[in-house]
């Protein structure tokens, strides 16, 4: 059943795909199957642990089975690229608005606020949380970040993601712009996810925007390089920020003035 879910759900042809003597009466890749079995046959024994009463026949029900089917698929795209093969994850883009941008934007807000410097074109942090505030004043200190802003529903900066079958999006907290070693004309646009307690849909949204949406646009390879990382602790956003770009091969900064935040529409 679970091969059969994440096969319905996730490999499925392109609309205007054709068979021979006209266009595809079914969609759904099924000479994948055989490989799909054998990596979900796979991960239920090697990923699923039953705990107390649990039992692997609980994965039947809609709900654990549809978050199976999610963790599945993304097992199967943290390989892609891997082995030396090209990567075959590649982004759904919107049809219109497709890139968007911080230019023009304007609101009120009674939330409270931390007034930003230059290094954001808005020109105040609209803060959810005090931790939100922290994370900000660290990424105002880094010499590394040469631009930022505070993410909010205006810019339309969403990614989609499901959980228990159901489709919803997520809105990252920050988008900040870092020089890690390439220069002021290749900087690395960094989703910054503050999080705080650990929810099963917190896991989906961090699971899918690493596993899912920073590969696919990094392929597309259109809209510059993006990375991921979540910020468990607001006191130690430095050093969290700063671990990814040392991963990255970061060198020395280079001086950037004036900058414009933009990104891929999903």
């Amino acid at each position: 059943m679970l091969a059969k879910l994440v096969l319905e759900t996730y490999f499925r042809q392109e609309p205007t795909e054709h068979a021979v003597g006209g266009p595809v009466q079914n969609d759904v890749k099924r000479w994948l199957f055989p490989q799909v079995l054998d990596i979900a046959r796979r991960w239920l024994n090697t990923c699923v642990d039953c705990q107390d009463n649990a039992f692997p026949q609980l994965l039947l029900l809609t709900e654990l089975a549809h978050s199976a089917a999610e963790r599945i698929y993304q097992a199967i795209v943290r390989a892609d690229g891997q082995n030396g093969a090209a990567p075959t994850l590649k982004p759904i883009l919107q049809p219109y608005n497709t890139l968007g941008d911080t230019d023009g934007i304007g609101y009120r807000t009674v939330k409270p606020t931390y007034p930003a410097s230059a290094k954001s074109p808005i020109s105040h942090v609209v803060s959810d949380s005090g931790w939100e505030t922290t994370v900000a004043k660290a990424l105002e200190q880094m010499d590394e970040v040469k631009a930022y802003v505070k993410n909010i529903a205006r810019f339309d900066f969403l990614i989609p993601y499901t959980i228990a079958g159901k489709g919803r999006s997520y809105l990252p907290d920050f988008i900040a712009r870092l020089d890690d070693g390439h220069g002021a004309n290749d900087l690395l646009n960094l989703l910054v996810e503050v999080s705080g307690q650990q929810l099963d849909d917190k896991d989906a949204k961090v699971a899918t925007t690493q596993s899912l949406w920073v590969p696919a646009v990094n392929n597309d390879g259109r809209y510059g390089r993006w990375g991921f990382v979540e910020i468990t602790d607001p006191h130690d956003t430095m050093k969290a920020i700063r671990a990814v770009l040392s991963a990255r091969g970061q060198v020395a900064a280079t001086p950037l003035n004036e900058l414009r935040l933009e990104h891929p529409a999903w």
